[in-house]
């Protein structure tokens, strides 16, 4: 057995534990290749300041509450209105997505993706006190599943299977590794033996001796397990559709499989309510009596349909107090009222996007969040209890969204005006019929819209929002991929790695100025002062200076490490995110000489952001909605530990601590030329500073009930 506690990697990881509680960060030292750089002003610092929505994948129940993981955090449900599920606390903001949890001896334990374990002391519902921090996984090892008894955590991964001891969280303990025994789909615990379903059967080894799992026995199953649970003296395996519930008797001197029964469906999770087993998968749940294990008995099979577009896919379920509650990577949370488990009913569902694919601010704090599957989600940014979800306004399961004034325009199948001026009760205003072009991006000002898709550009008149009328398609080598509006002048990057310049001010006849080949494909394209940015896709970003729309001069190049998707500007401040989840930040007072602030790497990836008063408003696809301060650093814990990265602890080499309509006609004179600088000298930089940070953690909120 080691302490976690002597490791290089748990002394890195630990710095971000103690920022939970202190919302304090390490500075580093930027630096850069090109001579010409300027250096940032010191302190400056991306912070995370908020964190909302993402994939839901995990679920447990403890009486009238539910604990979901939620992207990056864990929400605390209030049940006691069956209809309307309602949060009353969130947890910290952790370093990676959540994959599973646990409920044992009032705490819980959740288990993230790249990361291991993290405990809350959770006596005092609905507080979240945090414990204890096990970072124990590799940067590229999910967690597949876990197992919890008395402080003692199995915890699979693909390639590994890791014994924990956790009972005082601050200081864990490693008691066994086995790589022979990764990739478990399903894990239990009792006493000192560990069950471990892996894909050739049921296996139980011995957790009473330290360092070794020893085989004690093993069950070969006819199909590979989905998901496992103990009861008495039995173990219930879930399977596929012809041996969808498979029982083994453990009560005997060897482990047996006694019996199977086939379900209507592959039951990709389980939960036991008494003697009645919920199994869930492909938008249906079956009951199962199992008061005689040996011959379990099939109640019902019920649908479980979602007001949005499609079915509940469950990742996870929890049974408890006469519910069920099923959560969906992609559709949320469900819960439902299992009184009659032969006549299962859905109550109601907590509204979270699980998708953030586009972010547009509007007044006062009103954010809008388009969710590819869901549509549109409106949120209150400003609340002083934190980030607050309003609405679905649905309409559109598309990946753009802008808004302006008491409009909003969504893109899908279709271009939807929305009217937002009560932003509880959204209502569409009209329509545009895209033409089974796929947009790509969307910008409008006073009445008109300007769409890039997959076929180029289509210009919108919106004068009647009731019946928006299309007043010029204008094809593009490659498709359009994004566009800036400046004045009378449309900025358009192409799928074939150019920029075009359109002057649109009769909108019906737009006449195109010139087109320039760029490194690559620009995927963002944004304007401040008369200058440019391109977001490029292996590139990096580039600017050109458009006070002569006609003849755009190249000003700038930058590499940055990771490819970028979006950009955002104002007031001289630009936040470009990548395709890794990572963030730059440079100071655009000097267009000519840029200068580099921050990075911020975080997990999964950026597709787009927005930036207001000093924030930026990044949405991170499954990983949710993203906040971020631009702010000082606030001073440093002591002593400052190295932000090195290190490897993952091993058995011998552990740590852990408390962790505090028309075509277009091309202009004679518009030639494509290869793309070269207009004004010597121009620069180049590539970045090579050290990141300031890798994860984030976030003081847990109560909200107001």
């Amino acid at each position: 057995m080691h302490f976690l506690m002597d490791s290089p990697h748990f002394r890195t990881t630990s710095v971000f534990t103690l920022v939970c509680l202190l919302q304090t960060l390490i500075a580093s030292l930027v630096g850069f290749d090109s001579q010409a750089r300027q250096a940032a002003p010191a302190g400056d610092q991306l912070v995370v300041e908020d964190q909302f929505g993402g994939a839901t994948r995990a679920v447990v129940m403890v009486g009238a509450h539910a604990y979901v993981g939620l992207g990056h955090r864990v929400v605390v449900l209030d049940l006691s209105d069956p209809a309307a599920p309602t949060a009353i606390a969130w947890g910290p903001v952790l370093s990676t997505r959540i994959a599973h949890l646990a409920w044992a001896d009032d705490r819980l334990y959740v288990a993230t993706d790249y990361h291991g374990i993290t405990v809350f002391e959770a006596s005092s519902e609905p507080t979240l006190e945090l414990l204890g921090d096990a970072p124990v996984l590799e940067s590229y090892e999910v967690a597949t599943c876990m197992a919890v008894e008395a402080g003692r955590v199995l915890l699979s991964s693909p390639r590994r299977l890791l014994v924990l001891d956790l009972r005082e969280p601050g200081q864990p303990i490693l008691q066994a590794e086995d790589e022979s025994r990764g990739a478990a789909s399903g894990l239990a615990l009792r006493g000192d033996r560990g069950y471990i379903a892996q894909p050739g059967g049921l296996v139980v080894v011995d957790l009473g001796q330290a360092g070794v799992l020893p085989e004690i026995q093993r069950v070969e199953l006819p199909q590979p397990v989905r998901d496992m649970l103990l009861s008495d003296d039995v173990a219930v395996v879930s399977g596929n559709r012809s041996n969808g519930i498979m029982v083994v008797d453990l009560g005997g001197v060897s482990a047996r499989l006694m019996t199977t029964l086939g379900l209507p469906h592959e039951a990709h999770a389980i939960s036991l309510s008494g003697t009645h087993l919920f199994a869930s998968e492909s938008g249906k749940i079956s009951t199962v009596d199992i008061a005689q294990p040996e011959s379990p008995r099939l109640l019902g099979t019920f649908d479980t349909p979602t007001e949005v577009n499609g079915v509940i896919e469950a990742i996870d379920i929890a049974a408890g107090s006469g519910y069920v509650s099923v959560v969906d990577e992609f559709m949320g949370y469900s819960l439902f009222d299992a009184s009659d488990p032969e006549a299962l009913v859905r109550t109601g569902r907590y509204q979270a996007f699980t998708t953030a694919n586009a972010v547009a601010l509007g007044r006062d704090g009103l954010l809008g969040v388009q969710d590819f599957r869901s549509g549109l989600h409106m949120l209150d940014t400003e609340d002083s209890d934190g980030v607050q979800w309003l609405t679905l306004a649905g309409f559109a399961r598309g990946d753009h969204v802008a808004i302006r004034g008491d409009q909003a325009l969504v893109t899908g199948s279709k271009l939807h005006i929305v009217d937002i001026g009560n932003p509880l009760f959204p209502s569409l205003l009209g329509s545009a019929d895209l033409g089974g072009n796929g947009p790509t991006d969307l910008v409008f000002d006073s009445n008109l819209a300007l769409v890039t898709h997959s076929a180029g550009l289509s210009i919108f008149d919106l004068t009647n929002p009731a019946d928006p009328r299309r007043e010029a398609l204008v094809p593009l080598s490659g498709g359009g991929v994004s566009v800036a509006l400046v004045g009378t002048k449309a900025f358009l990057t192409t799928g074939s790695a150019e920029l075009a310049v359109l002057d649109i001010q009769n909108p019906g006849t737009p006449v195109l100025q010139t087109q320039l080949r760029l490194p690559s494909r620009g995927v963002d394209i944004e304007s401040e002062a008369g200058v440019i940015y391109i977001a490029l896709r292996s590139h990096g970003w580039i600017s050109f200076d458009v006070s002569v729309p006609a003849a755009p001069q190249l000003l700038w190049q930058e590499e940055v490490p990771d490819d970028a998707l979006a950009l955002a500007i104002q007031s001289g401040e630009m936040i470009v995110a990548g395709a890794g989840g990572q963030l730059e930040w440079f100071d655009l007072s000097d267009p000519i000489q840029p200068t580099h602030v921050d990075t911020w790497i975080g997990q999964g990836y950026f597709e787009d952001v927005i930036l207001s008063n000093e924030k930026a408003f990044v949405s991170g696809g499954p990983s949710g909605l993203w906040i971020y301060r631009l702010g000082q650093l606030l001073p440093s814990p002591s002593p400052t530990a190295s932000q090195t990265e290190s490897p993952t602890p091993t058995a011998t080499d552990l740590a852990s601590a408390t962790p505090t309509p028309g075509d277009i006609t091309p202009s004679p004179s518009a030639p494509v030329p290869d793309l070269t600088p207009a004004t010597p000298p121009t620069s180049t930089s590539t970045i090579t500073s050290t990141p300031s940070q890798e994860t984030a953690w976030l003081p847990m909120v109560v909200l107001r009930r």
